[in-house]
């Protein structure tokens, strides 16, 4: 197995390169999508290589240099052949829509399945449409389980919140279930991928996770912050800290932590450093 730094002459690379920057544009939302082209990637400030195994391509992967002690990495993509999970199990809360946006919508197309909540019924009714073989639940996810209210204009939109910032949002009685509750209700016992989307409410949801009886691999959370220094000193931090997760990239606003137990599985298809 080795690394080449570069190689953006190589007919492979830019091939499989325009294939990830295509599939992520068409399930990013229009403004926010933060894949990188090939000028993009081609910044002073950015380190790219290529993985091969002989003269097999495996995948390839990016660092973006933020200062001197961070970083994130960028345009991180496995090649078919050596993609070995295409049975994985999900978990997204705040899931807002089936295939717009969605950050679960490719896994569901490769074969993998999963759990969607959102607070709008008419969320969750496209879900069961568009996914019929994922689980599709209307409830709140927080640090409680009982009955709440939520807040909402009648769209599908992601201005449906716990948290009313709004006077004219329509006040909305719901059932909620600390996270933990809701898997042990399912008998969901494995997690590959959790995302969590929730306005503001990020923390009460994973803090209403038993990280030492269910670990995700990898955990997206929408964190609105964009300063790193707020970012690595805030509760949700300290919490992943705590529970041995570390802090893998940053993509947006949205902050993305791996299981430390996982690392040197990420590290060998990866291998950037090497």
């Amino acid at each position: 197995m080795k690394s080449i730094e570069g190689n953006f002459d190589n007919s492979e690379v830019l091939e499989l390169l325009n294939k990830h920057f295509i599939e992520l544009r068409s399930v990013s939302p229009e403004g926010s999508a933060h894949v990188l082209d090939i000028e993009g990637l081609n910044d002073q400030n950015i380190k790219f290589w290529s993985l091969w195994e002989g003269n097999l391509l495996m995948g390839c992967g990016a660092l973006k240099l933020l200062n001197k002690e961070h970083g994130e990495f960028k345009s991180i993509r496995v090649e078919d052949r050596f993609r070995k999970k295409d049975n994985g199990f999900y978990v997204d809360i705040g899931c807002y829509h089936p295939t717009k946006g969605s950050l679960t919508y490719y896994l569901y197309k490769k074969g993998w399945r999963g759990l969607n909540v959102d607070l709008s019924k008419i969320s969750i009714d496209l879900f069961k449409l568009a996914r019929p073989k994922d689980y599709n639940i209307h409830a709140a996810v927080t640090d409680f389980d009982g009955e709440t209210h939520f807040f909402e204009n009648g769209m599908i939109n992601q201005q449906n919140t716990l948290e009313n910032s709004e006077t004219n949002l329509k006040k909305i009685k719901i059932i909620a279930f600390k996270l933990q509750t809701l898997l042990d209700k399912l008998n969901i016992n494995h997690i590959d991928f959790l995302n969590i989307d929730v306005e503001g409410s990020d923390y009460k949801v994973i803090s209403s996770l038993n990280l030492n009886k269910i670990r995700p691999k990898m955990i997206c959370i929408e964190e609105n912050k964009y300063d790193i220094k707020d970012i690595l000193n805030d509760t949700i931090q300290n919490l992943m800290n705590s529970n041995d997760y570390f802090l893998f990239s940053r993509i947006g606003v949205s902050s993305i932590y791996i299981d430390n137990h996982f690392k040197g599985e990420m590290e060998n298809i990866m291998n950037i450093a090497n």
